[in-house]
């Protein structure tokens, strides 16, 4: 209730949630502006075969000791990632507080995906929506694909929505208010005689 279709939304991930967000373009009713992905691959391809081996390896383990193998940094999601010692401590904070049974869940999702990329024409007739990627050249995680990324960090590893959170904020900041026909001068990109909110500039921050 109160949903007002005639706004532009947008729809994303970071790691396996771009993953995810691939898989759920073609079953939404009306489809996002973009697609954002962040540390995160557009096919299955793309994924290295270091994420196969470590799923393979936690298959027969106990999702609790899963949980402490990332704890412990036996599995990557646990290792500094060139975080600073606040970025670090939440990492430590999201393994203590992660729910086992997910944690392992999502492990073997990851390296059981199966996506061969974006149609050009989804199942409705439309077109896929722009898809952007943003990555960290030093991600050994999900390896670099740079004719993929319209931006690369340089010094960015896996988790660089900690490690270059301003970064990553701002890059989501231009493309979205791109999208939405504002430009950095808050002012219309394009005439809008209906002065939808979406031209609005006073309003750009909702977006």
């Amino acid at each position: 209730a109160g949903f007002e279709t005639d706004r532009p939304w947008f729809l994303g991930g970071m790691s396996m949630g771009g993953m995810i967000a691939m898989e759920m373009v073609p079953y939404l009713d009306r489809k996002p502006a973009g697609v954002f992905l962040i540390a995160s691959c557009r096919s299955s391809p793309d994924l290295p075969t270091l994420i196969k081996i470590g799923a393979s390896i936690t298959r027969p383990v106990p999702a609790k000791q899963v949980a402490i193998m990332v704890k412990l940094g036996a599995i990557p999601f646990g290792i500094r990632d060139g975080q600073d010692d606040t970025g670090y401590k939440l990492l430590q904070r999201m393994a203590k507080n992660a729910d086992p049974d997910h944690l392992k869940w999502a492990i073997g999702a990851t390296a059981e995906w199966t996506y061969n990329g974006p149609p050009e024409t989804l199942p409705s007739g439309e077109a896929f929506p722009p898809l952007f990627q943003l990555h960290g050249r030093h991600d050994w995680l999900i390896p670099l694909q740079e004719d993929d990324c319209d931006q690369v960090i340089d010094h960015g590893r896996h988790l660089i929505n900690l490690s270059h959170a301003t970064t990553v904020n701002r890059w989501l900041f231009d493309h979205i208010t791109a999208l939405c026909g504002i430009d950095e001068s808050n002012e219309p990109r394009v005439e809008d005689p209906d002065e939808t909110v979406m031209r609005r500039p006073e309003l750009a921050s909702r977006f």
